[in-house]
């Protein structure tokens, strides 16, 4: 495939492609323009025959990849500076004005490896917090949001045993946590 050679180019692989180049330097780079709002690149990156238009594509992931990189720093940084509050949590539910949304996915997964807790990342704009939620063995998170939006505690969502997402109201942020520490809790006293 032309779009995955100029990727591979483009970062300077010079060996058969292993599971770990494809896993964090392919994969990324395809995976951001969907982060940075330009969701169609890496299909078009994937699909289109033409080398200048694919070297052009493939570049301009590159720098959608390093983009996201430093979202995702500033994100992760924000988050971690005032983590402590939460720690004694069960779930970590952390909220924040405008975290971009094309990363707090990924910085609730890193959050989850270092503390080992399911974690969820709310970005509050104009009145609306749109989540991303990362779990642990043995917590279904995705069934937990299903049943959070049945009653009517969130706007929608879905997932799936290890993550979801999830759009709320900000006056109903207390009142998810709640429900879901008590669903929590009572897997716990189950395992």
């Amino acid at each position: 495939n032309l779009g995955l050679k100029t990727l591979l180019d483009l970062c300077k692989i010079e060996t058969s492609p292993s599971s770990y180049h494809l896993g964090y330097l392919i994969g990324p780079r395809i995976n951001a323009g969907g982060r940075v709002g330009k969701c169609s690149h890496g299909a078009n990156l994937l699909l289109n025959k033409d080398p200048k238009e694919v070297f052009k594509i493939a570049s301009e992931l590159d720098q959608f990849n390093k983009e996201r990189q430093i979202l995702e720093k500033d994100v992760l940084e924000k988050i971690l500076k005032g983590i402590e509050k939460y720690l004694s949590d069960p779930v970590l539910v952390i909220s924040g004005k405008d975290w971009h949304e094309g990363v707090i996915g990924i910085a609730a997964a890193r959050i989850k490896d270092k503390f080992n807790k399911p974690v969820i990342i709310i970005s509050i704009e104009d009145g609306i917090g749109k989540a991303s939620a990362r779990s642990i063995a043995g917590f279904d998170i995705g069934s937990v949001i299903i049943a959070a939006t049945q009653e009517k505690i969130l706007i929608k969502g879905g997932g799936h045993k290890m993550a979801g997402g999830f759009s709320i109201k900000i006056e109903n942020i207390d009142k998810f946590k709640d429900f879901i520490f008590h669903k929590f809790k009572k897997m716990d006293k189950n395992l």
